[in-house]
């Protein structure tokens, strides 16, 4: 009885002790383990797209691939450029737009930046719009763009050679002077990071002979002009370049051996010595600024040879294997280059060059400021235009939301061509004869993507300035 007693005893405990939690067994009520998300990735991280082309998709990569939640939402900060849905990406206006995809653990986030094009009708239209004239003939003169009608002249030389003395600002009507003794003619403009313009050196006296020291600052909100502190070096047809600090490199000189280099600060307004080049860079260089605070220096040398301009002020000379044999055609057309004008989307300069073989092609180059590299962009094919054979300068202008670049270039001082180039495809769109002198003029793009011209010479020698101001309408 009492071992009966002791059995069934036993049978009890070991039943309470299955059936207790916590008291051997699995708890089937323990709270599963929670993954939390680390992080996200969206590819691509850029995206090309035209009005008109099949929707893209991105795919979006949560981290850890284990997290529990890996649900996102997605959203386009211009949905007037770009729609996204699930991911999926549709083209609808021309711009750029940033589509972020975002977690629901954590809010984590990442985006791909689209810009979308607009495919221009063939055959492309160009059309010539004819303004007042400036009152004032201006050879070579400096061109500022402040918007689609809001421009300044000034500089340059006028009928007979002399020196341009006046500052004329269009107002929608008319062109009207604004400032009186300003000297520049064949200097440089460069805008500030606060969209003011520098105009820097130039000729010192008519017959384009010596060389200036003196400096401006436009002012577009105000439309006055100021002097500046003077450079530390008189130049002529030299070229500037913002830096990423927000001061402006010169250099280049046309009638003096120079190897010195200005260093503009906007906070004092004053020009500081840079340094010293090992050799003349010449007249009218390529500035490309770099991402790291510094600059590359081109000029027409065909050994392939640049100068490096260091963020802490280091020179060295460089020799880029892709320019060797290569010759930056920056002599002709107008005098200041404005190297923003060359700036496309993805942030690369584009510039002509001419290869030193015997056919001598001309080519579309790259610099990239991310690594400072220089690569071919393309080979310029020859002209459509039967009779005509037309030397390229260097005045490349980008239209970064049409992803198109407009070349001109020069046959003769009545005419001149126009090529237009499809940067996305790499292809001639269209070559078209602008009957209008451009040779010497102030060219330069507006806000809408066509061109404004203003000045020049009648017949290409420096005694005959025009008064002519017009605009090439693209599409």
């Amino acid at each position: 009885m009492k071992n009966s007693f002791r059995l069934l005893l036993a049978a009890f405990a070991a039943a309470c002790i299955l059936l207790m939690p916590g008291c051997g067994g699995s708890d089937d009520n323990d709270d599963p383990v929670t993954i939390a998300v680390t992080g996200i990735s969206v590819t691509p991280a850029t995206l090309d797209l035209a009005v008109g082309d099949a929707p893209a998709k991105l795919t979006a990569t949560v981290l850890p691939a284990e997290a529990t939640d890996k649900s996102v939402s997605w959203k386009s900060s211009d949905t007037g450029v770009a729609t996204v849905s699930n991911g999926t990406v549709t083209a609808v206006a021309p711009g750029t737009a940033s589509i972020t995809a975002t977690t629901t653990d954590g809010a984590k986030t990442a985006s791909c930046t689209v810009t979308v094009t607009s495919v221009p009708d063939a055959p492309i239209s160009v059309s010539i719009i004819d303004l007042p004239s400036v009152n004032e003939p201006r050879n070579g003169p400096v061109l500022i763009v402040n918007g689609n009608e809001d421009f300044v002249v000034l500089g340059g030389h006028t009928t007979g050679f002399s020196l341009c003395n006046t500052v004329e600002a269009y107002n929608g009507e008319e062109w009207v002077e604004i400032a009186d003794d300003i000297r520049h003619d064949l200097g440089s403009q460069t805008m500030l990071q606060d969209g003011k313009t520098l105009v820097a050196g130039g000729c010192s006296s008519g017959g384009g002979s010596g060389n200036s020291d003196v400096a401006h600052i436009y002012d577009p909100v105000a439309r006055s002009i100021s002097a500046v502190g003077s450079m530390t070096t008189a130049r002529t047809w030299n070229q500037g370049a913002l830096l990423k600090n927000g001061k402006i490199l010169i250099c280049g000189n046309w009638y003096a051996d120079d190897q010195t280099l200005d260093l503009f600060d906007p906070s004092t307004r004053e020009f500081t010595m840079a340094g010293e080049l090992t050799s003349s860079i010449g007249h009218s260089p390529l500035i490309f600024p770099t991402a790291d605070g510094g600059a590359i220096l081109v000029n027409n040398r065909t050994d392939g040879k640049v100068i490096s301009y260091a963020a802490d002020g280091t020179i060295s000379d460089l020799v880029v294997e892709s320019l060797k044999g290569l010759s930056p055609c920056n002599v002709y057309g107008s005098p200041t280059h404005n190297m923003e004008s060359m700036l496309t989307a993805d942030g690369r300069y584009l510039f002509v060059a001419q290869e030193q073989e015997d056919e001598k092609p001309f080519v579309i180059v790259a610099f990239n400021p991310a690594d400072a590299s220089f690569s071919e962009e393309m080979v310029l094919p020859a002209l459509s235009i039967p009779g005509h054979n037309y030397t390229y300068t260097n005045e490349l202008f980008i239209n970064p939301s049409r992803k198109l670049a407009y070349i001109f270039g020069y046959a003769s001082p009545q005419d001149c061509v126009l090529r237009i180039i499809d940067l996305k495809t790499k292809q001639v769109l269209h070559d078209e004869v602008i009957s209008r002198s451009l040779a010497q003029s102030g060219i330069r793009m507006l806000p809408n993507g066509n061109i404004l011209v203003v000045g020049g010479t009648s017949n290409g020698t420096n005694y005959n300035a025009l008064t002519q101001a017009f605009i090439i309408k693209l599409f």
